[in-house]
């Protein structure tokens, strides 16, 4: 397994400062966004594009962490080297993709990636703090390729292309009690909502072909087919594949808005979310109507 060097931010760094530190970065490149908690710091590894789209319009004074809303972004699950159990050949025992390894609980290697293939030559990550911003803060990995974890060092040049794609979700606005429906799933080239919030489903190093599972949830909802789904789909035109879902709204008083959550992961790892909001009403007739025959 491998490193890849990623640029370290700080929650608490104004939107101006970090587009100021993003200048000139591939929106491949990733950054690790830090917290610090009391005793503790959490750790959010993103890719500089989607970074750049979450900032895009926002006011310049506001800090990170509220412009991208981080506390409903999960946590990478951090690493310390000193912990990691070395073994012959890689991967290394306890890593997974996505993990963000660190060395002596601060210091950030970067992000955890399974092969040299999936190791972006990070040659355009300076290696100085943004102007202004306290020394210290804004320490990350200087140029290079990666740091090994096995023993091996990976090749410039051989990394894969970055997956990126907007959720496509498909249900009717609006159904009756107990009327099955079909949510279909894909992916789409641009946002599908006004949501300033919507983010793209990211995977980094892809191979040509990916196999996402797409799993459903909802509250009011029953999946009479199955909660999960394998979505292949091509890496450089994954639109146009979609899988469908079974769902049956249960019951409500009068009228009620509900949302069905959809998941993606790859290789394992939670890679992706999105949302469908479904308007549900009682049937008619349980309201107990007047017949059209009335006068």
């Amino acid at each position: 397994m491998y490193a890849e060097p990623a640029m370290v931010l700080m929650d608490t760094w104004s939107v101006d400062a970090v587009t100021a530190a993003l200048d000139g970065l591939a929106d491949r490149s990733l950054v690790v966004i830090q917290r610090d908690e009391p005793y503790f710091a959490t750790y959010y590894a993103l890719d500089v594009g989607s970074v750049r789209m979450a900032l895009h319009g926002v006011d310049p004074e506001v800090d990170l962490a509220s412009a991208l809303g981080l506390d409903v972004f999960p946590a990478n699950r951090v690493v310390d080297l000193e912990d990691v159990v070395q073994v012959e050949e890689p991967p290394a025992q306890g890593l997974r993709p996505g993990d963000v390894l660190v060395q002596n609980v601060v210091n950030v290697l970067g992000v955890v990636r399974t092969d040299p293939g999936e190791v972006t030559t990070r040659g355009d990550v300076p290696s100085t703090s943004p102007s202004g911003l306290p020394a210290g803060e804004g320490e990350r990995p200087g140029p290079g390729t990666g740091a090994a974890i096995g023993g091996t060092v990976a090749a410039p040049g051989s990394a894969k292309r970055r997956f990126r794609a907007y959720a496509a979700l498909n249900a009717p606005g609006a159904v009756t009690v107990g009327q099955r429906f079909a949510l279909s799933v894909g992916f789409s080239d641009h946002p599908q909502t006004d949501d300033e919030d919507e983010q793209p489903v990211i995977v980094a190093g892809a191979p040509p072909q990916l196999t996402f599972v797409v799993q459903v949830a909802g509250f009011g909802f029953t999946f009479s087919e199955g909660i999960r789904r394998n979505l292949t789909v091509d890496r450089d035109d994954p639109t146009g594949v979609t899988v469908e879902f079974a769902v049956v709204p249960t019951a409500v008083n009068r009228r009620a808005t509900r949302t069905i959550e959809v998941s993606f992961e790859y290789d394992g790892e939670r890679c992706g979310q999105a949302w469908q909001d479904v308007v549900v009403t009682k049937q008619a007739t349980d309201e107990g109507s007047p017949s059209h025959n009335a006068g």
